[in-house]
């Protein structure tokens, strides 16, 4: 594991050496840290405070390389090569040098650099290198240093920290680093940590006597907190949030148990477990009623999280409940769970007409056979109507259930069948507020329900015997 700061060299002030231009003697304050760090580049006091291990320069062809160099070698008690400066020197004022040119030509300013490392921490691994990008004066520019900072990432190893200075950065710098991160945390491309992104805050008519440096990371948490929300209220993934709201005790937007119960809701989402999602919402709900005074990124977030559980909080009966869910998956191109959903609530609804017990397996078997009564009630227009849709989301969801592996359950392709979907959903939304389908119970009882099944079982036992 190192510790790597990555820190932009601008091209400076004018210096009193008329070629070189300096950047202004500064007294640095880390944190609460008492001591002060007097010193013209802001990295050499965040590398000696961190005991950095290497350090990545970000600049151009014209940034203040010399004075780098310079400034690295006196600290070093280092001779200067006189040469060696003004070559430096030359390069910022002839800047249509190539890259790899320049590159090649700071090598010693690296050396130097990972030498001041040594001297500040004996274990410091080195290895400091320049990363030359352009004025971003253009697209094609632009491009061309996200590519660059997207190199970075291969001088990167896993486990390592990053500390990033943005003191001195210009244009588009802020803007790349914060894309650099966000594709590594987000695509865990590295298993990499944050520390800090670093501003020293100097101002000429401050009245301290230090030039505070501040710890602006809570601005990059901010977008995990905007990403974790977005993948929650959009998608049920829960699990980023459920991290940042469980990720710091000092934080006043922790919370253990709405976390552990966002967590759960995601889970229960991804496995479609809806007797127990029903539950969970319930209790979340119950939650947010005795959630005290939040503050922070929450205060915010919780809004959103709170719409996304009402929604589904509004219904009285489980079928209701379960076709909003399924409705929520499909909307979410989440076609598998969408169709299970459905099929179940349809006998969900049957169950609730009946008032049998919806949990109980027997009964659900046994309501599907009303479904088969249609031939006999044929005036029952509503009955025939849910039948169709049960006999054809069925075999989709018995397709889904094995892994399309019986293609002659159902007959349709994959593309027809997620085109009918909202379809099928809005015509069973329609029935199940039929006073037809909530009458069925007054129409058909329940005991010719039931020897319609028995017949059906028997039917199938006469034949499996038969086979046999």
């Amino acid at each position: 594991m190192a510790k790597i700061l990555i820190s932009p060299i601008g091209a400076g002030q004018p210096g009193e050496k008329g070629l070189g231009r300096e950047y202004i003697l500064t007294d640095y304050k880390i944190e609460n840290n008492e001591k002060l760090y007097r010193t013209r580049f802001i990295s050499e006091a965040l590398a000696e405070y961190f005991k950095i291990d290497k350090i990545f320069f970000v600049g151009t062809n014209k940034s203040i390389w010399a004075d780098l160099y310079e400034h690295f070698s006196n600290k070093n008690d280092a001779e200067i090569d006189e040469n060696y400066w003004f070559q430096l020197v030359s390069n910022a004022v002839n800047y249509k040098y190539c890259t790899y040119k320049i590159i090649s030509q700071l090598d010693n300013l690296m050396q130097m650099v990972d030498k001041y490392l040594r001297n500040k921490n004996p274990k410091a691994t080195g290895g400091s290198s320049p990363i030359i990008i352009k004025y971003g004066k253009n697209q094609d520019e632009l491009w061309q240093n996200f590519t660059t900072f997207m190199g970075i990432i291969d001088k990167i190893n896993d486990k390592d920290e990053i500390y990033i200075d943005i003191t001195n950065a210009f244009r588009s710098i802020p803007i790349f680093m914060y894309l650099m991160l966000e594709f590594i945390e987000t695509l865990r491309y590295k298993n990499i940590r944050l520390v800090g992104m670093y501003y020293g805050m100097y101002d000429r008519d401050s009245k301290l006597e230090y030039t505070p440096v501040v710890n602006l990371k809570p601005l990059l948490d901010i977008s995990k907190w905007i990403r974790g929300t977005h993948e929650f209220i959009n998608f049920g993934s829960g699990y980023g949030i459920s991290s940042l709201i469980n990720s710091d005790k000092k934080s006043n937007s922790y919370n253990p148990e709405l976390s552990a119960s966002i967590r759960n809701l995601s889970e229960l989402l991804n496995i479609n477990y809806l007797i127990e999602l029903r539950e969970e919402i319930r209790k979340m709900d119950e939650l947010y009623n005795n959630l005290g005074k939040e503050s922070g990124a929450l205060v915010h977030v919780l809004p959103l999280i709170r719409s996304f559980t009402e929604r589904f909080t509004k219904f009285e009966s489980d079928s209701d409940f379960q076709l909003e869910v399924s409705k929520w998956y499909f909307e979410n191109k989440r076609y598998g769970h969408g169709y299970i959903c459905l099929v179940e609530a349809i006998l969900t609804k049957l169950c609730e007409v009946y008032k049998k017990n919806v949990k109980n397996l027997k009964d659900r078997d046994e309501i599907k056979s009303v479904l088969n009564l249609t031939n006999k009630y044929k005036h029952i227009s509503d009955l025939k109507a849910l039948k169709d849709i049960y006999d054809f989301v069925n075999p989709i969801r018995n397709k889904i259930a094995h892994a399309s592996f019986m293609d002659n359950i159902s007959k349709q392709s994959y593309k027809e069948d997620i085109k009918e979907a909202n379809n099928k959903l809005e015509e069973t939304k329609r029935l199940f507020k039929s006073t037809k389908i909530n009458e069925l119970d007054k129409k058909i009882t329940y005991k010719e329900v039931q020897e319609n099944y028995n017949r059906w079982k028997n039917n199938r036992r006469t034949a499996k015997s038969t086979r046999g």
